[in-house]
């Protein structure tokens, strides 16, 4: 069934299916994020959408995400072309932490009609991030898709939030865990990081259990 959907930059809908768990599919909930391309029609004039490529997250061994596409974010620029990051906040790939753990998956557009992975993201201070959400939110800066933010609003001393900046080489290959963003007045259950946007150097954070955006400026 259909999970998350994304449509950017006018040219790419992307969608996150996951498998039922009642089939009798040997790998019930294997994601997948099928990326569907325009083509331009002039009778009738409209856009006719093609899948292009399918897409699985995979961890340094090989594993597959589950429930890959939580969250979907996707940006664009002349000397990167289009990445997609997806997420999960529960993530049997395994990894630097124990299996269940989220995780920010980054993937790149090298031609017309093909996509791989560049990067598998988790935060580095997180020793059990299934419970802290990490891959609730994700943002990309729309005109820098290099630079990413990615929330774990459950994480911190009694669920105040945190969100983590991520910068990558003008490749997309290589990335590094810049900044860990939290609230100045943190407040227990308060969700820092529910949502997250990022333009610029400027992103927003929603705290919504106290209706609080926090906005911090590079």
């Amino acid at each position: 069934f259909i999970y998350n959907v994304l449509y950017f930059n006018s040219q790419h809908a992307i969608v996150a299916a996951h498998g039922d768990d009642t089939s009798p599919d040997p790998t019930p909930n294997a994601p997948t994020i099928d990326v569907y391309e325009a083509s331009y029609d002039p009778s009738p004039t409209y856009n006719k959408y093609a899948l292009r490529a399918t897409l699985t997250g995979k961890n340094t061994g090989g594993a597959t995400a589950t429930r890959l596409g939580y969250a979907i974010e996707g940006g664009q620029s002349v000397k990167t072309s289009e990445i997609i990051v997806a997420t999960t906040i529960s993530d049997s790939a395994g990894g630097i932490y124990s299996a269940g753990t989220g995780a920010a998956y980054v993937f790149k557009q090298f031609s017309s009609h093909t996509w791989s992975q560049t990067a598998r993201l988790q935060p580095s201070d997180l020793t059990d991030a299934s419970a802290d959400k990490f891959g609730a939110a994700v943002a990309v800066d729309e005109f820098d898709p290099t630079r990413i933010l990615v929330s774990a609003p459950l994480a911190a001393n009694s669920d105040t939030g945190a969100v983590y900046f991520y910068q990558g080489s003008p490749t997309a290959k290589y990335w590094t865990e810049s900044q860990k963003l939290m609230p100045h007045n943190p407040v227990a259950n308060s969700r820092f990081g529910d949502e997250v946007e990022l333009f610029g150097r400027f992103a927003a954070v929603t705290q919504p259990e106290t209706c609080e955006v926090y906005i911090f400026e590079q």
